[in-house]
């Protein structure tokens, strides 16, 4: 089994980090992706979080064509930024 690790880092709403991802699969899927949206905060947390959210559903989007997750042993993962007056279970 071919083990390639790839890490690119870009802002996912930018056209030049759309085009580099797309070069890299050439047609081929991915079995583990990581999205960790962070945004520039603001320091308002009701906006950070709304922010980060529309990153995530663009990298979300985005990542779809590229990992079948009908598939076993494929993986997104999204790191969340959570509000102190939000509690996530």
């Amino acid at each position: 089994m071919l083990i390639r690790e790839v890490v690119l880092q870009g802002d996912i709403t930018k056209v030049e980090t759309a085009k580099k991802i797309v070069a890299h699969f050439e047609g081929d899927s991915a079995d583990l992706v990581v999205c960790d949206g962070a945004p520039d905060v603001t320091g308002l947390h009701d906006i950070d979080e709304y922010i980060q959210a529309q990153l995530l559903l663009a990298g979300l989007h985005f990542v779809n064509p590229f990992i079948d997750f009908k598939v076993l042993n494929k993986h997104l993962i999204l790191r969340i930024l959570s509000s102190p007056d939000h509690f996530l279970f």
